[in-house]
């Protein structure tokens, strides 16, 4: 809800969330935030990406950097991750997720 870089890739995560939403791809944003913190947040950003609360701290999942990205696929593995910003188009982001999702 404060993190500069997350806010500006917010734009191209809801794009593309909605891009790959009929291939069954779901986006979750998790926070170590405060609920009312989140609920406002996910009251400005739409129902395209889901935000949850994580009970435990980022650090204490070893998430040292913000915005971190993952890709699971169906079987909960990590296919994709990153640190810092994604940049690029909603159409690039989506070709490169649905390829590593196959």
């Amino acid at each position: 809800t404060w993190c500069g870089p997350c806010m500006r890739e917010m734009r191209l995560l809801k794009s593309t969330a909605e891009k790959l939403a009929p291939q069954g791809v779901v986006f979750v944003c998790i926070s170590d935030e405060p609920i009312d913190r989140l609920c406002s947040f996910q009251q400005r950003i739409g129902s395209s990406i889901i935000v949850l609360q994580s009970d435990k701290k980022l650090s204490d999942l070893q998430i040292f950097s913000i915005p971190t990205s993952y890709l699971l696929n169906t079987n909960s593995e990590i296919v994709y991750r990153t640190n810092g910003e994604i940049e690029g188009t909603a159409s690039e982001l989506t070709q490169k997720l649905s390829g590593a999702l196959r």
